[in-house]
């Protein structure tokens, strides 16, 4: 859903217990001017604290992702870059794979190292499959791990684009999940003060 900036100050004077809907004076309050600032400050970082430790059924359907992929020479895993505002992995998939991956690993976890493995049954498989976020010279980028044939495709890409502002000040946020980011967003303005 979209939300308007004035709707998310109001929820999060609310939660501050300050005036919620106060008409707006002539010469408007410095703290509720404060408020403001903080909302549009602070309300995309909200957004993406709660959106990345939600579960992944609370965070809708996803943006998809993956339009071309490359392969590894001679190996049987690839990678695909993220798109700029990736904030978290719903699901990927390979047509060759038994399950969707939900939770990538990255690139200092421990079981990144196994994907390297010259042994095809240390690293993902088509029934067990790993994902990795990882940096690469060309940006952020999705490694999977690993593929029958590197004539597989995607059938699944999805992800959680990093919430921001759009020119009319507006910024998109699941519902269900709109009470936790303005508990978020008023906690970081109280902090603020």
């Amino acid at each position: 859903m979209i939300y308007q900036i004035d709707e998310i100050a109001h929820d999060v004077r609310v939660a501050l217990g300050l005036n919620g809907w106060a008409p707006k004076p002539v010469f408007a309050d410095s703290q509720q001017l404060r408020i403001e600032e903080q909302v549009r400050l602070f309300a995309p970082e909200a957004a993406a604290t709660v959106l990345a430790e939600a579960p992944i059924e609370k965070l809708g359907p996803g943006l998809p992702f993956a339009d071309s992929i490359a392969w590894a020479k001679d190996d049987l895993w690839g990678w695909t870059l993220v798109p700029a505002d990736f904030l978290r992995l719903i699901a990927f998939q390979m047509d060759d794979w038994a399950i969707p991956v939900t939770e990538p690993i990255l690139s200092h976890d421990p079981q990144y190292l196994k994907q390297k493995s010259p042994i095809s049954g240390v690293r993902g498989t088509p029934y067990r499959p790993v994902c990795a976020i990882v940096p690469r010279a060309e940006g952020l980028a999705l490694e999977f791990y690993s593929c029958l044939s590197q004539d597989a495709q995607p059938i699944r890409a999805l992800y959680t684009p990093r919430p921001a502002w759009d020119p009319n000040l507006s910024i998109e946020m699941p519902q269900h999940l709109y009470p936790q980011i303005i508990s978020c967003c008023a906690s970081l303005c109280a902090q603020a003060q």
